[in-house]
């Protein structure tokens, strides 16, 4: 069978679409099929490949690459700034709880440099809060309308967990229903570090206050979270202890 080529294929130049089309349909043709609800043999009628033109192409190019981002899982960050931002006295003498958060969404940048400021590296292979024996036990998990994922540091990005909105398995408090973003704080106990996990959980919690008072954002530790529900969604091994939630959002 003759090799499709694509700028011949474009420009009409096949007299039998048939030999620029496999017999089996490409995994991009049925993707697109299916997402415009067009149903066709190729083997009965071929009017749908007819001497197509660039246009059609490439707006064909664009619906797959559309489909391959509503499919998309994992979120990826911008790199967190590193500097800036408001004296560490003056953060401090602004840190406060706030419980009252707007559902206006976080932008990935502030994201990424909110959770870097939690659970990120400023050197190798170390984290910006301490670790009994550096054996980081702690995981950080980020619960957004549109769903929860697990915050992977080094590659700088969320790792899907679950789809949809699950703010409500995130606490008890109705101000956790609405809030864009949610923390949750997990030790593993495997490590056998004691209260290791408990000390590195103040520490993240304390730079993500920081952060937020730097950046201007409401903040909120809570020790009331859903553990059954959490270990559930969060597909969590029975050594893996939620122990603490945050709750971040624009102030009113």
């Amino acid at each position: 069978m003759e090799r499709l080529n694509l700028k011949r294929f474009c420009n009409g130049k096949y007299n039998n679409p048939q030999k620029a089309i496999p017999k089996k349909t490409p995994w991009g043709w049925q993707r697109l099929a299916r997402v415009c609800k067009i149903e066709f043999n190729l083997s009965r009628s071929t009017d749908f490949f007819r001497k197509p033109t660039m246009k059609t192409f490439l707006t064909t190019a664009l619906l797959i690459c559309l489909t391959s981002t509503v499919f998309a899982q994992d979120i990826a960050l911008p790199a967190p700034q590193r500097t800036g931002g408001k004296p560490v006295f003056d953060a401090i003498n602004a840190r406060e709880s706030y419980k009252d958060p707007a559902e206006t969404p976080i932008d990935l940048q502030s994201l990424s440099d909110l959770l870097w400021a939690a659970y990120g590296f400023n050197r190798e292979d170390r984290r910006v809060v301490p670790s009994a024996m550096n054996q980081q036990e702690l995981s950080v998990y980020v619960i957004l309308k549109e769903g929860a994922y697990l915050y992977d540091a080094k590659a700088n990005k969320l790792i899907l967990k679950a789809e949809g909105d699950h703010r409500k398995d995130a606490g008890v408090q109705n101000y956790v229903y609405v809030a864009p973003v949610n923390l949750i704080y997990v030790a593993d106990l495997s490590k056998g570090t004691g209260t290791g996990a408990y000390i590195s959980c103040g520490c993240a919690v304390q730079n993500v206050y920081l952060a937020c008072a730097s950046k201007e954002l409401g903040c909120s530790v809570r020790t009331s979270i859903k553990k059954e529900d959490l270990q559930k969604l969060l597909q969590l091994t029975d050594q893996q202890d939620p122990i603490a939630g945050q709750t971040i959002g624009h102030k009113k």
